[in-house]
């Protein structure tokens, strides 16, 4: 009996020393079990994701886990950190971006290549010569026309000069054709008009069949394509042009139109008619005394400027008047024993801005007098229109006045030049008569016409504005 009360005594020693260390067992494994929830809720479910290359069960843990990696101990014994180059490994997978939401990187697969893209932009265009203008010409002994510009270009790897019968108003006119050459280093370039062209035509000095106009652009070559880029547009166009003038006295006058086309006679800013005559009879050597312009409102002539002799103090000649000159108009002019036969605008020449500053006429038609109108052929108008006939003129005139010579007006439309040798007026192109074998009318033309030269124009209904 004593034997077995010792025996059960010994069996409460023995379970109350187990208690302790199960009770800390199961208090370990709770602790565990909830920080195992605590990173499953942080961390994206690993079931939900694509399976990881190498992965395998791994008893304990719910999901995979990377072949290599440790596994989640449930011992109560400390763990061991992971190497270095281990978590350098996960810190660079933790970084490496996904390419869509559900895949994952292998562990080795922790780098991209990467690839830029690099679109060469092309040069900008460098900017055009600011100004240039003619200025020297010589006829005999050796022909030339000397261009200045007023400044470099500082983008510009150098200039091209271009060429033409015609003004140059846009970069679209700078074509190869026309081109005669290409300068850098210098503000000044020599034409020496000894290209085939210019020998085919003639000079262009001293010679009113051909007048030459001239610009300069400015180009650069791009550093990446190596090809050559010109500036977005041409400087301002210049020109020589020249119109024959007749002294006939003392047999006859000596009325000579000229339009004022080119500032040829340096004007400047002072376009005052009495500085058009002093600078006009400078041009000519001297004897031209009076400067008219035509009014066709009223049918009667204007004295803008004339040389007056002045007996005191000191006996003189002193040119007098009122009124401006302005480019593209067409003026008249009288004198005597000026020596000159040509009128060469070849000095410090420009050209209008055909944007807007082009000239523009009122043409009117009077039942109770005549009905003429002085006009010229602007450029801007014939670079449009292409206008080479006296009947392409007048039909151009007619479709801005919008009427119909058959059934409009009272007078046949016609157009006709000032001839300051005869002294008289030729007929350029007319709406005729023609009276057999059915008696109707036809456009008839005798002349071409050419831009800048003044011609009388006579309508049979007025028209508000020409050019349109």
């Amino acid at each position: 009996m004593k034997r077995v009360g010792w025996v059960w005594v010994l069996l409460l020693v023995i379970l109350l020393a187990v208690s302790p260390a199960l009770a800390q067992e199961k208090s370990l494994k709770g602790s565990l079990n909830l920080e195992e929830e605590k990173k499953a809720d942080e961390l994206p479910a690993l079931n939900q994701l694509a399976p990881i290359k190498g992965a395998k069960e791994t008893p304990g843990v719910t999901g995979l886990r990377p072949e290599g990696a440790r596994a989640i101990s449930t011992s109560p014994e400390r763990r061991t950190p992971p190497r270095k180059e281990e978590r350098n490994a996960r810190l660079t997978r933790s970084l490496a971006p996904r390419r869509t939401p559900r895949e994952t990187l292998s562990p080795l697969d922790y780098s991209e290549d990467i690839y830029i893209y690099v679109t060469m932009l092309p040069s900008e265009r460098p900017r055009p010569p600011e100004n240039i203008w003619i200025n020297d010409a010589r006829l005999e002994p050796d022909d030339y026309i000397a261009l200045k510009m007023s400044s470099y270009v500082m983008e510009a790897d150098g200039y091209f000069v271009y060429r033409d019968t015609m003004p140059i108003f846009n970069i679209d006119q700078c074509t190869p054709s026309i081109r005669i050459a290409a300068f850098s280093g210098a503000l000044d370039f020599t034409d020496n008009l000894d290209d085939p062209r210019a020998e085919a035509l003639g000079p262009g000095i001293a010679d009113t069949a051909v007048n030459w106009f001239y610009v300069i652009t400015s180009y650069k070559v791009d550093v990446v394509s190596g090809d050559t880029i010109q500036s977005y547009a041409p400087s301002n166009c210049v020109g020589e042009f020249d119109f024959r003038v007749y002294d006939n006295y003392p047999t006859r006058s000596s009325y000579n139109w000229i339009t004022y086309v080119v500032d040829g006679l340096g004007l400047g800013t002072d376009t005052s008619s009495v500085n058009f005559g002093k600078k006009l009879s400078e041009a000519l050597g001297g004897g031209v005394y009076l400067v008219m312009e035509f009014n066709a409102a009223t049918q009667t002539w204007s004295t803008l400027a004339e040389s007056t002799f002045v007996p005191f103090p000191t006996p003189h000649w002193e040119w007098i008047g009122t009124g401006y000159v302005h480019l593209g108009y067409p003026y008249m002019f009288s004198g005597q024993n000026f020596p000159g036969t040509l009128l060469s605008f070849d000095k410090i020449c420009y050209l209008p801005n055909h944007e807007g500053n082009e000239p523009h006429w009122q043409l009117y038609h009077h039942t109770d007098r005549t009905s003429y109108n002085w006009i010229s052929l602007p450029f801007q108008e014939q670079f449009l229109t292409s206008i080479t006939t006296g009947v392409e003129l007048l039909q151009d005139i007619i479709v801005a006045g919008g009427y119909d010579p058959e059934t409009d007006g009272d007078v046949a439309p016609s157009l006709m030049r000032w001839n300051a040798l005869s002294q008289g007026y030729v007929s350029v192109a007319e709406w005729l008569f023609i009276p057999f074998p059915t008696p109707h009318y036809e456009w008839t033309n005798h002349e071409n016409v050419k831009a800048g030269y003044p011609y009388l124009v006579k309508m049979g209904a007025t028209i508000e504005s020409w050019p349109m």
